[in-house]
């Protein structure tokens, strides 16, 4: 897999153009700046075939609003900083070496933990490739809809 770092990407200084540019690279996004601090916002998306990685990143202590894609699985990786995300009322706690992995439509607020930036993994993943390969693995499933795994992960490196 490519570098990320080999990718031109975006520094963004303007709330409505960081809602645009990421809407269009991740899921929907309405982003509030806590406290009385300038707004930095960066992302490196690269498309590869069906799936997109990208990586987010920003110094800014921030409230998101994000409604994810019902065409898509995403896997948030964090590399630095730590958030709490509150998903179908039940809250997360997000930092280093850890990860959240949302189903499609899921709806999340986040919220900056401490440190407040936040540096970051996201991959995108078709849903009917998950199911394809799900009904591979599982046998043919009777709905459509999506696997529930809006989950909390831990690499094995943070020792939890």
């Amino acid at each position: 897999m490519p570098h990320l770092t080999r990718y031109p990407g975006i520094q963004l200084h303007d709330l409505d153009e960081a809602r645009t540019v990421l809407t269009k690279h991740l899921a929907h996004h309405r982003i509030e700046v806590v406290g009385k601090n300038n707004f930095r916002y960066g992302i490196v998306a690269v498309p590869l075939d069906l799936t997109t990685v990208s990586r987010v990143f920003s110094p800014t202590p921030r409230r998101i609003y994000t409604g994810f894609d019902d065409r898509y699985y995403t896997v948030c990786l964090w590399n630095e900083g730590a958030s709490e995300h509150l998903v179908k009322g039940r809250k997360f706690a997000v930092g280093p070496g850890q990860g959240m992995v949302y189903a499609p439509s899921c709806e999340t607020l986040s919220v900056p933990g401490n440190p407040v930036s936040m540096d970051a993994i996201v991959i995108r993943i078709p849903a009917e490739s998950v199911r394809a390969e799900a009904s591979l693995l599982l046998g043919p499933r009777e709905t459509e809809e999506p696997f529930e795994i809006t989950l909390l992960t831990r690499s094995a490196a943070s020792g939890e």
